[in-house]
This record gives C-alpha cells, structure tokens and sequence, in this order.
C-alpha cells in the first residue's frame, strides 16, 4: 500500500514539475482572460489602477510583481499603480506596525490611509491597507 503511495506522490512531484511555470500563466491569464477582454484592449498608459488583492492569496508578492511586469509591457507606469492590501497581509509585504497604526488611526479619523511605498522587483510601488471593520 505504502509503495503505491510513494510511487503517487513522486508522480505527482514530477507533474507539477512539467507545469506551466507561474509568470507563463499569469501573464497567460492577463492577455486571455475568461469572459473579458485582453488587457491590451481596456489598459491605456495614463490610466490609474488599483490592484486589490485577497487575504489568502497564494503568492502575493509573485502576483504583484507579475502583474506589474504586465502593465509596464502596456506602457503602464508603476506610479499610476496603487496596490491594496489587507492588514493580514502586510507583513508578507515588509509593512511594519508602525505604519499599521497609522493607516488605522488616519481611517479611525475619516481619512484614507497612507500610500506606504513597498520594494517590488527594483522599483518602490505604492500599496494602501484595507482596514475592513471600518
């Protein structure tokens, strides 16, 4: 029983090893997405984006940076990119307390949080905390 299940998992090792690497298929995903139009067609440079992203979002930092690569072939500056975040993942992100803090104190006074500027890759991008109990 057991030699069947090593003889599995080292098969299943192999498969995932012939896969797609993750940059292919992101970038895949971007200029053939389901049920909409490919980015080239609706992403112009000068237009503001914002990248929201989930909280239990595998590969965070691999998605941002991917996606940032994707705009940046549009002609799309990083400048006109804000990344939002939740608070749980702010540290995958080298967000420090400190700056939390201060993002919940700014919402807590009705303001918007600070854009904290976060290395991605060589450049400093701009991410926002999501704070959604306010």
């Amino acid at each position: 029983m057991f030699e069947n299940l090593s003889a599995d998992i080292v098969r299943a090792q192999h498969h995932r090893a012939e896969q797609t690497p993750f940059p292919a298929l992101l970038k895949s995903a971007l200029e053939n997405p389901l049920f909409y139009p490919a980015t080239d067609q609706w992403m112009f440079p000068g237009d503001s984006f914002a990248i929201l992203l989930q909280s239990n979002l595998a590969r965070p930092r691999e998605v941002v940076g991917g996606v940032l690569e994707h705009l940046s072939h549009l002609k799309i500056d990083s400048n006109d990119v804000v990344v939002v975040i939740s608070f749980q993942m702010a540290e995958q992100f080298g967000i420090t307390p400190e700056q939390l803090k201060q993002s919940e104190s700014e919402v807590a006074n009705g303001k918007p949080p600070s854009v904290i500027k976060v290395d991605i890759g060589d450049e400093k991008i701009s991410f926002q905390v999501h704070l959604p109990y306010h």
